[in-house]
């Protein structure tokens, strides 16, 4: 089965998928051809009115620089197998009416060989911006397989970047359950609580994180970014080096310029006390 958006014949995209997961380039032709059905996405979320209005990922640049804290723990209610089938039923409608194209995605869905190929399409989409449907095809892989711990580690992150922190709570400690001490699912916790508000809860998971798989830069840009948050712009210039040592991050940068530009003028302030 092939279908077309604005002229596309999305029944290739699988081979594009195939060849990205497999770490190949693509051709100028295949990758003009993917941006044309991101863009033919972008295109009818942008026109859709009402109940279908497009809601727009929330990147973690983009997220607020020093959420509010929060103290009392959050009341999340544990998911089961069950339950987590559920919910990611429920996530496919409502999300499904927002990605632009629902047909589309049904038809590039029966197209999976795998069960959590699902998962690795909606990664994709998070990467071109297409929130909904990255949400409503990670949910097609967690109905097909609730035991993969992956597919629900990717689900967490995509309703984290669509601002859906309360249910991207709830599906990552259902991962954690599922496969426990992966640094990935915890670290990603911890990026969950910092959202929400949680800085010790966030620091704890980033921590552990930092334990379980110690090669991992990201929790050291949490624990950078709340250690800035918090005024102990020491401490962040320490966590935010770290995080940099492995990969450019914008955020990361950003906030390491800070901390270092705050360092040196309490340095300064203090020689001048002396």
């Amino acid at each position: 089965r092939s279908y077309s958006v604005t002229g596309v014949q999305t029944c290739a995209l699988p081979i594009f998928i195939a060849k990205a997961k497999t770490g190949q380039e693509l051709t100028e032709a295949e990758e003009a051809a993917m941006e044309k059905y991101f863009d033919s996405l972008d295109s009818q979320l942008n026109s859709n009115s009402g109940s279908t209005q497009a809601v727009k990922p929330k990147t973690q640049a983009a997220a607020t620089d020093c959420p509010v804290v929060k103290t009392a723990p959050p009341q999340i209610a544990e998911l089961t197998r069950e339950s987590y089938i559920a919910l990611a039923k429920e996530l496919q409608t409502t999300f499904g009416t927002k990605s632009g194209d629902l047909a589309g995605l049904k038809s590039l869905l029966e197209t999976a060989e795998k069960p959590t190929d699902g998962a690795d399409m909606g990664a994709l989409f998070a990467i071109q911006g297409a929130g909904s449907a990255s949400v409503y095809a990670i949910a097609s892989s967690a109905i097909k397989e609730p035991t993969d711990v992956l597919t629900a580690n990717n689900l967490g992150v995509a309703l984290k970047d669509m601002g859906e922190y309360t249910k991207a709570l709830r599906v990552l400690k259902y991962a954690d359950k599922l496969k426990p001490n992966i640094g990935l699912v915890i670290c990603n916790l911890g990026w969950v609580y910092r959202e929400m508000g949680y800085n010790t809860l966030a620091k704890q998971q980033f921590e552990k994180a930092l334990k379980a798989a110690p090669e991992m830069t990201s929790p050291y840009l949490g624990l950078g970014l709340i250690a800035k948050c918090e005024g102990n712009m020491l401490k962040a210039e320490e966590y935010l080096r770290k995080a940099l040592a492995d990969k450019y991050s914008a955020v990361g940068m950003k906030a390491y310029k800070q901390a270092k530009a705050a360092q040196q003028i309490g340095r300064a302030s203090c020689r001048e006390r002396v």
